[in-house]
């Protein structure tokens, strides 16, 4: 067995943690090059750095593209660590910025379909150049779509349970597709009728 001595050990991090660390840093500039300008703006990049992230996005090519974030990650490890921890905190804020807005989008869009029109108000709140004839013409498109789409869904059903069980689906349909006063009224005179 060999005994090593501890001044021959090399001191700092492996060569597995400082891959580890170059692939973050790409990781991170994947991230900038998908990230908007005014959140690139407010990370004060190196102009080596922007530049390169400005090229990334005009580049089609997937080889090209592999090859530049390549680039990228290596400007970021010129970065001293102060600068990796502000972009990161940024990019993190950005993030949930960014899914916070998809959910409370999605909640007034839930909100528009069921009816409510109260998100309106909070639309105009933020926005007062705000087109409201454009958006209400939006609603009803949609209010309409839906309600299409859920005619259409309780068809299918019905054909689905009638080819299964003709009476459930008679019931159904009695239930469910013909609710109004005329159909009643015949469903009842069909009931009456069958008695006899």
């Amino acid at each position: 067995m060999q005994d090593f001595d501890s001044d021959i050990l090399p001191e700092g991090p492996s060569k597995s943690q400082r891959k580890r660390d170059m692939t973050a840093l790409q990781g991170l500039g994947l991230q900038l090059t998908e990230a908007r300008d005014a959140l690139l703006k407010k990370c004060n990049l190196p102009d080596r750095l922007s530049n390169a992230i400005a090229e990334y996005k005009m580049l089609n090519q997937n080889g090209a593209k592999r090859r530049q974030i390549q680039y990228i990650g290596k400007l970021m490890r010129d970065l001293d660590d102060n600068e990796v921890d502000h972009i990161l905190r940024l990019t993190d804020q950005n993030a949930m910025l960014q899914q916070r807005r998809h959910i409370e989008m999605d909640q007034m869009l839930i909100n528009f379909l069921g009816g409510d029109d109260s998100p309106i108000e909070v639309l105009l709140q933020r926005n007062p150049l705000l087109d409201i004839q454009q958006l209400r013409q939006f609603i009803r498109m949609a209010r309409k779509e839906q309600k299409q789409e859920q005619e259409k869904a309780q068809q299918k059903e019905l054909q689905n349970v009638h080819q299964k069980d003709p009476k459930l689906a008679a019931q159904r349909a009695a239930g469910h597709l013909y609710n109004t006063s005329g159909s009643r009224k015949l469903l009842n005179y069909l009931r009456e009728i069958t008695q006899i």
